[in-house]
């Protein structure tokens, strides 16, 4: 589930397509007016976060955005010039957000995950948008293909997640209510 796995053992693969997931952000983010901005990619060096810049930094490069790729928090960046600031995982969407200082002094922050608390950070105005997968599909076709693997009914096949751009304004809209809030 997720991102695919350094080793590449796995039977089949329930994942979003990282790099358009990236790419979609970037593209969001130029269509907000974008054109300079700080990428925070944590220290961790995962494939998704490697995935996810390798597509913003495509849109961006196509579209005449300016942006620092940083390991570390950005506020080095703050009085540079960024109009905003995008994070790479949801515990560093959350980490942006916790303090509210970018929201306090007008810069946007993108970023990436669906917790209840970047949710009420979006519905706040700390927090510009939030890409997403649906976790309720991503764990019931996990327990599926689980089931199909030990019953041996099917071949493993990848499965590709459809991803979302959630903004404020579509956060109680009905036809994100099953997304956003799947035990409402």
């Amino acid at each position: 589930i997720g991102g695919r796995l350094e080793s590449g053992k796995v039977s089949r693969e329930i994942a979003a397509d990282q790099r358009a997931m990236g790419r979609d952000l970037g593209m969001a983010m130029k269509k907000d007016g974008v054109e300079k901005c700080v990428i925070y990619t944590g220290s961790g060096n995962q494939s998704f976060i490697r995935d996810r810049l390798e597509g913003m930094l495509q849109a961006f490069e196509e579209n005449g955005v300016t942006c620092t790729v940083t390991e570390e928090q950005p506020e080095t960046y703050f009085w540079q010039g960024i109009e905003a600031v995008a994070a790479l995982d949801d515990s560093l969407t959350m980490e942006l957000c916790a303090d509210g200082m970018f929201h306090y002094y007008g810069r946007k922050v993108y970023g990436f995950g669906s917790s209840d608390q970047l949710l009420k950070y979006l519905d706040d105005g700390e927090l510009e948008l939030l890409m997403l997968v649906n976790s309720y599909d991503e764990g019931y076709l996990s327990i599926q293909a689980a089931v199909e693997e030990l019953k041996k009914e099917k071949d493993g096949e990848e499965v590709s997640l459809k991803h979302y751009e959630i903004r404020r304004e579509r956060i109680y809209q009905k036809n994100y209510q099953r997304l956003l809030f799947p035990a409402s």
